[in-house]
């Protein structure tokens, strides 16, 4: 009897105060809320990633503000003959399965090259979701080749 009470003592404290196969989830959240506010090079705002880095040439550039999207969103631009502008953050972990990831992207109408989100792993491109100027749907590539949306 001492035995058994023993065991169950036991049980208890490992069930009371300790945990076995837990996993530990970050969620990421990110925050363009700052309208008219500057999104530059190292900028952090929300949470769950690592600092943007943002990089443009010509005249392009980037802004938190009106965007297609709505006031509180994140905005890229470019304007002229290769001129570029990108956004690249990092998640602060690798996804795991049964995590999700989603974005809610856009564009105008005035797009005369190419708007793109990719998903790379280690800067390999996994998935690609883009829009070519002049065409009537969004293409997509998971590690093939592109295929159409529509």
């Amino acid at each position: 009897m001492k035995k058994i009470l023993t065991l169950i003592g036991v049980l208890i404290c490992f069930l009371g105060f300790g945990q076995f196969g837990t996993d530990v989830f970050t969620i990421g959240s990110d925050n363009a809320s700052n309208y008219g506010g500057s999104w530059t090079n190292g900028s952090t705002q929300g949470s769950g990633f690592w600092a943007w880095t943002l990089s443009s040439s010509g005249a392009a550039g980037h802004y938190i503000g009106g965007t297609g999207q709505g006031g509180t969103s994140f905005g890229i631009y470019s304007d002229g003959f290769g001129a570029f502008a990108y956004g690249e953050r990092n998640l602060s972990s690798d996804l795991k399965k049964g995590e999700t990831i989603s974005f809610d992207l856009g564009h105008t109408a005035t797009i005369n090259g190419e708007i793109f989100m990719q998903l790379l792993d280690d800067g390999a491109p996994v998935f690609t979701l883009k829009f070519v100027g002049g065409g009537t749907n969004w293409l997509i590539n998971d590690g093939g080749v592109d295929f159409s949306s529509g």
